[in-house]
């Protein structure tokens, strides 16, 4: 859904995540310094985000400073409801007059990591944590610690969001686009546990779309 004129900018399918070896120096955009290679890894995947429910934990990846992963391969701008309306998170409700209530998923992904003491996790639009990245109408983002929901909390642009527990918040300002960095998720997951952090595009009107997006971390 948009509520004012932005340029198209691309969105995403679902995917198996992947964790992505940085280059010396890759992240000096963010005053980081990455780590040496680090290898590609892939990780397991249990997306059951049109019931809410808690997703299976896999392997965790350590994030120390220069890792980072990808977690959307870019959708391109669609009808919403037309592409996506079949496949709806039935346990959110935007309180909203004029689009759907109820949001539908444009992707979805789910990682384990522990995140290393001293370590930001940032969204950026690209493994070397320089990129912008979009989203049309919002990026949930929620984690869970020993098969719990531990935090909940949404990047985008959106009326009132509630989840059975109660409104959830936002991460950062309001807006479709944002900078490299500029959404921190590291609140969201304890240092040195492992965490599973279920990332989801949602939108309820119009249009709907998300760029490439990654999971960076930064010392």
């Amino acid at each position: 859904m948009r509520t004012r004129d932005d340029e198209d900018h691309p969105g995403l399918a679902r995917r198996t995540v992947h964790a992505v070896g940085l280059s010396l120096g890759a992240l000096a955009g963010l005053g980081v310094i990455a780590a040496a290679a680090l290898g590609l890894y892939a990780l397991a995947v249990d997306v059951d985000g049109a019931e809410g429910t808690i997703p299976r934990a896999g392997e965790p990846v350590a994030m120390t400073a220069g890792r980072a992963l990808a977690l959307f391969d870019a959708v391109p701008m669609v009808d919403g409801e037309a592409t996506f309306g079949d496949t709806r998170r039935a346990d959110l409700e935007i309180d909203t007059l004029v689009f759907d209530r109820t949001p539908w998923i444009v992707a979805e992904t789910v990682v384990t990591v522990e995140r290393a003491e001293r370590v930001d996790l940032l969204l950026a639009g690209d493994a070397e944590g320089a990129a912008p990245w979009s989203v049309d109408n919002l990026l949930l983002i929620e984690s869970y610690v020993d098969g719990a929901l531990h935090a909940r909390a949404y990047a985008g642009e959106t009326e009132t969001l509630w989840a059975p527990e109660g409104r959830v918040g936002p991460i950062g300002p309001s807006g479709f686009t944002f900078a490299a960095g500029e959404i921190a998720v590291t609140r969201l997951v304890p240092p040195g546990r492992a965490t599973v952090l279920r990332f989801t595009a949602l939108d309820n009107g119009i249009d709907a779309a998300v760029s490439d997006l990654f999971l960076v971390a930064a010392d």
